[in-house]
């Protein structure tokens, strides 16, 4: 899981996710967002930004799901300059086994919380 924001002029081109995702869900947290201020996941046809077939937008209760294939392109406009608001998301990803996380890379020993141990305590 991964949350992002996306300040003033900040976007997301044209692409197809990575080989090693299955699929995506992202979820919004904005209360309002002005869909004129960009910053909202576009799903397209092709490679081309302007060949959008939906804008999800970015308020609370809004989300979509990407399955990947060669074929799932989105992107995320680019953030009005003037936009005083922040753009907040979270992406929870599911990869296919054996991918290499970006988050926790092989060695690393970042201590995480053991959920199986807490539950046996209580």
């Amino acid at each position: 899981m991964r949350s992002t924001h996306y300040g003033p002029g900040a976007w997301h081109g044209p692409h197809v996710d990575l080989a090693d995702k299955i699929v995506t869900h992202v979820l919004y947290f904005n209360p309002t967002w002005n869909i004129a201020n960009g910053g909202c996941l576009n799903i397209l046809r092709s490679a081309d930004i302007n060949d959008s077939t939906h804008v999800v937008p970015l308020i609370v209760g809004s989300s979509a799901v990407l399955v990947r294939s060669d074929k799932s392109w989105h992107a995320v406009s680019r953030v009005d300059r003037d936009c005083n608001d922040s753009r907040r998301s979270i992406m929870v990803t599911f990869h296919c086994d054996g991918a290499v996380s970006t988050m926790w890379p092989p060695g690393d020993t970042t201590p995480t919380f053991d959920y199986i141990d807490a539950m046996d305590a209580a």
